[in-house]
Order: structure tokens, then sequence, then C-alpha cells
């Protein structure tokens, strides 16, 4: 379990750095989505950690989607992803 405390850290750092990117305006919600979808496929293989993180992240990570879209400053434009 020390290791999934170790790598949740390093994730959750990850999140909070799109967080502040979002907040800049600087990130797509096609990104947020590219960025939320490998989390959740590099942890494919192991499906209970897998549960676990999704449960923990899906709400930050909807909260920063609704961010991105708000915030964008691309909106208008062709999304890069």
């Amino acid at each position: 379990m020390q290791e999934y405390a170790l790598g949740m850290a390093g994730i959750m750092s990850s999140v909070h750095m799109m967080r502040i990117m979002v907040n800049r305006g600087l990130v797509s919600p096609n990104e947020v989505e590219t960025f939320y979808a490998a989390i959740i496929d590099t942890l494919a293989e192991e499906p209970e950690l897998q549960a676990i993180t999704t449960a923990r992240l899906d709400a930050p990570i909807a909260e920063i989607r609704e961010w991105a879209e708000r915030l964008w400053i691309g909106k208008g434009q062709t999304n890069p992803s």
C-alpha cells in the first residue's frame, strides 16, 4: 500500500498542476479528458486500484473540466486535442 500512496501523491500533484494551468486558461476541456484517461488507462491492469483512483478523482476532474470550459483562452478555436 505504500507504493500506492506514493503513486497517489504523484497523481495528486499532477492534478494540482492541471488545475493551475486550467485556472490560467491554458488547457482545453479535451486536454483535461486526455489527461484523466491517461491516468486511468495506466491502472487498467490493476482494476481494484483503478476503481479506488477513479473514486478519488472523478469529482476533482469534473470540476477542473468545468473550469476548463469556462476559462480556456482558445475557446472558439479548433480544440488542439
